[in-house]
């Protein structure tokens, strides 16, 4: 069962939030890209979140026990600092995927 803070309960309980998703991408070199769905750039736990157009989260369908949770990206990733010579080298094949749902306004 995933548990939040009580101050972040008490944020979704307000009814007025300031949240965004952020994603952090790890490749298998250790070299993280932080990405958020926020209109300006964040940062947190020592990772800067660059603002992206055009992409949005579904709702992340979550379960107990071994199942896997699910979620939905659509859209596309396009920042300065992804090449496209590597990811044709297949530098990002099998990343390391971690999803936050951030309070923007306390990051």
């Amino acid at each position: 069962m995933k548990s939040l803070s009580p101050e972040f309960q008490a944020h979704l309980d307000s009814g007025t939030t300031t949240l965004c998703h952020c994603w952090k991408l790890t490749r298998n070199d250790g070299l993280a890209f932080g990405f958020t769905d926020h209109d300006a750039d964040i940062s947190f736990g020592g990772v800067a979140f660059e603002a992206v157009a055009g992409m949005s989260a579904s709702a992340i369908e979550s379960s107990s026990g071994l199942a896997v949770d699910n979620l939905d990206v659509v859209g596309a990733l396009s920042s300065d600092r992804l090449s496209e010579d590597d990811l044709a080298a297949g530098l990002f094949d099998d990343a390391d995927v971690e999803i936050w749902r951030v309070n923007w306004a306390a990051a």
